[in-house]
């Protein structure tokens, strides 16, 4: 998949960024890379390594959004400082310290256009009131913890303010999937009822809905929080048959039941970025779906305006 044809394809798909008139978030499930090799082209696929040529489409398709909630950052992060010698000084990062996955070492991050978004100052992770309590006393880590605690970042473009909440649930059983589900809906709930900095609230990343219907997503329907009526339903993964399957990222926000929208950024549309359309494929990355992510970029465009308040 050459450059140009990747560009093409995104292009077609994905609303332009246009100044002054919109604003474009997406979420994206990297693959677990640990390295970055110095060949254009790898000589073979190996477990954790990608080539220049995979930085370069990474760079590609992250350009295209105003702020990408980025998941699977390994931890020196040597495929994202790749990727951002890529895209140039203009963009700018956060990133998490390391989760308590320590199997993968992983962190999360935003990576941002500056020169569309600033930052507004609030940043930090959701951790969850323990009351003193551990599962055993040699257990050096509190009892019921966030796999990898939500990471939440404000942000200002034009005279709009917003904030994205970054998360990649536990993929682990169906009940720890509810129960990090659950702790973070009470969390959105506590934040958006009182005087806070958080306004224009942004869920997105792995949050491991899979359908309509499922245990996991009745409780997030229950919280209030909504998608975008073109993401239900909408597949964000790749299974190892190369077939879409299930809603693994997705971006919502806050939606009573009854009521309008908790945003007050206007929503224009959405959708995900299926890159893994075979036409788009040469031979030798359409047998390593991996090649840049099984998991496809989820966006979302809304529609800013200059000198607007909010």
């Amino acid at each position: 998949m050459a450059r140009h044809e990747l560009r093409a394809a995104i292009e077609a798909a994905v609303p332009p960024k246009v100044l002054d008139r919109n604003l474009l978030i997406a979420t994206w499930r990297w693959p677990i890379l640990s390295r970055v090799s110095e060949d254009w082209i790898a000589p073979q696929p190996q477990p954790g390594l990608r080539d220049r040529r995979a930085v370069i489409l990474l760079a590609e398709v992250v350009r295209h959004f105003d702020v990408v909630a980025l998941q699977g950052i390994m931890g020196s992060a040597p495929t994202l400082q790749a990727v951002l010698r890529v895209l140039g000084p203009e963009w700018a990062y956060m990133m998490t310290g390391l989760s308590r996955e320590t199997t993968y070492r992983e962190r999360t991050a935003v990576v941002f256009d500056t020169r569309r978004v600033l930052p507004q100052g609030l940043a930090g992770q959701v951790v969850v009131p323990e009351g003193g309590k551990r599962r055993s006393e040699n257990d050096d880590f509190l009892s019921s913890q966030f796999f990898r605690p939500p990471f939440f970042a404000g942000f200002r473009c034009l005279g709009a303010s917003f904030t994205v909440v970054n998360q990649h649930i536990v993929f682990g059983t169906e009940p720890e999937r509810v129960a990090e589900m659950r702790a973070l809906c009470a969390w959105v709930a506590e934040i958006t009822s009182g005087d806070y900095w958080e306004r224009n609230l942004i869920i997105l990343g792995q949050l491991q809905l899979f359908r309509s219907g499922s245990s996991v997503h009745r409780v997030f329907d229950a919280a209030g929080l909504r998608l975008p009526p073109e993401l239900v339903d909408a597949p964000s993964f790749v299974n190892s048959a190369g077939n879409l399957a299930t809603m693994a990222s997705s971006i919502a926000w806050v939606q009573p039941q009854g009521r309008g929208p908790e945003l007050t950024i206007p929503y224009a549309r959405s959708g995900v970025f299926n890159y893994h359309d075979r036409a788009l494929l040469p031979n030798e990355i359409s047998t390593d779906l991996d090649y840049l992510s099984k998991h496809l970029p989820v966006w979302a465009e809304f529609t800013v305006a200059p000198g607007r308040e909010y």
